[in-house]
């Protein structure tokens, strides 16, 4: 097992930028999916307690940080040049067109997960076009990204798309990394307290314990590259297409 990286030395704009786009006010429609666990609930298989809910939030997380969490550093590595009036070169955008293409077939086989990614892709690319409104290049590269997402088979999912805003942004590949895990977390908790499943209270707790862990694993996985990415937990990724299967549901997956 690859040690973690050594902590970031962010500037105060660093900082700022980065909780700015971890927070929940962040209009990325993250809070519309449950990353299975309406489906775990529904079908028995969480068992019950807050401690199942506990294992399931780092199990989907560290699951979710491992597979996505290189690919947002790449994208971010990708980008990490300034931007020029021009834009990319042909050579950026079909290595990122590479990357996204490879990320969508890695969710192939989970539909609830693909939709979600593709969602928050788009999400991000109107975020970003509004963020970097004074930075023509950056703004216009962003709505970009969102054009390219018109074709499913090009969708910009919520990886590539948040690596390459993080880049935008003046934010290292790591930062990518984390804020992937940070808001894995964050959401399947938020379903978890919507669900009645946890308290609102007990949720905070349970995301101070998960999200670090989490964040480790995702920076050791965004050192390992692409070629590396993989989901750990099975059982979840199982079940997580059963969620259109359900006769009524809150969440849209």
């Amino acid at each position: 097992e690859a040690p973690p990286p050594p902590p970031l030395a962010l500037s105060p704009r660093q900082r700022a930028r980065m909780a700015h786009l971890s927070d929940a006010t962040l209009p990325t429609g993250g809070f519309a999916h449950s990353g299975g666990l309406e489906a775990a609930s529904q079908l028995g298989l969480l068992g019950g307690g807050d401690e199942a809910v506990r294992r399931f939030t780092r199990a989907a997380t560290h699951s979710t940080a491992t597979l996505l969490a290189p690919f947002a550093a790449g994208a971010c590595s990708l980008f990490s040049s300034p931007v020029g009036k021009e834009g990319p070169s042909p050579a950026q955008w079909r290595e990122w067109e590479a990357l996204d293409t490879a990320l969508h077939a890695q969710l192939s086989a989970n539909g609830p997960a693909r939709r979600a990614s593709a969602e928050q892709g788009r999400a991000l690319s109107r975020v970003g076009a509004v963020w970097l409104r004074q930075e023509a290049a950056a703004r216009d590269l962003c709505a970009a990204f969102g054009d390219r997402g018109a074709n499913p088979n090009r969708a910009p999912h919520g990886a590539t798309m948040l690596g390459a805003l993080c880049a935008l942004l003046g934010l290292p590949p790591q930062v990518a990394a984390e804020v992937i895990a940070y808001t894995t977390a964050r959401d399947v908790l938020s379903a978890a307290v919507r669900l009645n499943l946890v308290g609102p209270l007990a949720a905070v707790e349970m995301q101070a314990d998960v999200a670090e862990e989490a964040a480790a694993a995702a920076a050791v996985a965004a050192q390992r590259g692409v070629a590396n990415a993989a989901s750990s937990a099975p059982l979840l990724e199982a079940m997580h297409p059963c969620h259109d299967l359900l006769d009524r549901r809150i969440f849209r997956t």
